[in-house]
């Protein structure tokens, strides 16, 4: 499964998860699945943010849209920490609906705009992130990328960013 289809099923799980929040009431049950979709939440939106935006930005005549996502993104964290806040309080089911609001929004852009356009004119590139690999290089520093880097034989490792070395990791190790 490429990187684009793999986020599209992520998206599917991210609002199923949502939707087995809605049934819950506040308690260990509630928090668990809430623990999980931030987990997954997370991990999603960082590979968007470190792998697919730059590629888009490469690839794309005006960076709107990623611009928007990374917006959006942001506004999901807001949203989840504040449903943290009052998840055993009145209005814990409205944070809920605005999160899944916003998701199904964003989900749609990108599969109905920035996807395709990512699929005909960057594919190949696509095709060579192995979605597994790029949630393993979230989280991890400059310096364990650039070892990861030098173990892989990556050409220009000691000038290159921490997402510079995370990227070449994903497309080329």
């Amino acid at each position: 499964m490429n990187l684009l289809d793999h986020l599209v099923s992520e998206h599917r799980e991210a609002e199923s998860l949502i939707d087995k929040i809605a049934d819950t009431d506040p308690g260990p049950e509630r928090t668990r699945l809430l623990d999980e979709l931030a987990e997954a939440l997370h991990t999603h939106m960082k590979v968007e943010e470190q792998f697919l935006y730059p590629l888009a930005r490469e690839v794309l005549s005006d960076d709107d849209e990623v611009e928007e996502g990374n917006n959006e993104h942001e506004t999901a964290r807001e949203v989840l920490d504040r449903m943290y806040e009052i998840k055993d309080e009145p209005g814990f089911a409205g944070a809920l609906d605005m999160l899944k609001a916003g998701l199904v929004h964003h989900h749609g852009d990108e599969e109905e705009d920035l996807f395709p356009v990512l699929r005909e004119k960057a594919g190949d590139r696509i095709d060579r992130l192995d979605p597994e690999k790029l949630e393993e290089f979230v989280g991890l520093t400059r310096e364990e990328l650039y070892d990861k880097a030098q173990a892989a034989g990556v050409e220009g490792r000691s000038d290159m960013t921490r997402d510079e070395l995370s990227r070449a990791l994903a497309e080329d190790g």
